[in-house]
Order: structure tokens, then C-alpha cells, then sequence
């Protein structure tokens, strides 16, 4: 993994610590639990694949649904 990326990862993971915290388990438990998982990420050559995706809807005119129509029946679409 990217060093970048280990460290959002990590700094994730260890904020979970209060929630983690309010279902009861130890906090120093969670800590230990972070760093081996931490170290067994980076021993094993761990990797992620994210895809994302942008689209950006435009505004469909009402001019050109009127056209778009015209074009259906012209062609009986």
C-alpha cells in the first residue's frame, strides 16, 4: 500500500477506537489490534483497487425534447 494511503487508512481505523469504545471492547485492546493489522498489511504487501466514477447530469432543455419528439415521428421511433 501506498505510504499515503496506510496512513488514511490507519488514522481511519484508530478513530473507530470511540465507537469501539461504546460497544465495550478496551481501548488499548483496539490499539493493539490497529497496529497488528497495520503491520500485517504492510508484511504482506497489501493492496486496494477504488474505482470512482463522475458524471454530471445536464439540464435537458424543453426545446430540444420538443426536437427529439419531432425526430420520433419523422422516423416512427
Amino acid at each position: 500500500m501506498g505510504k499515503s494511503y496506510a496512513s488514511v487508512y490507519e488514522w481511519g481505523a484508530k478513530n473507530l477506537k470511540y465507537m469501539m469504545k461504546d460497544c465495550g471492547h478496551d481501548e488499548k485492546e483496539w490499539g493493539s489490534i490497529i497496529d497488528q493489522c497495520m503491520k500485517d498489511l504492510i508484511m504482506n504487501h497489501s493492496y486496494d483497487k477504488v474505482h470512482r466514477f463522475w458524471a454530471k447530469k445536464e439540464e435537458f432543455l424543453q426545446e430540444e425534447e420538443s426536437k427529439v419528439i419531432e425526430e420520433e415521428k419523422i422516423y416512427n421511433i
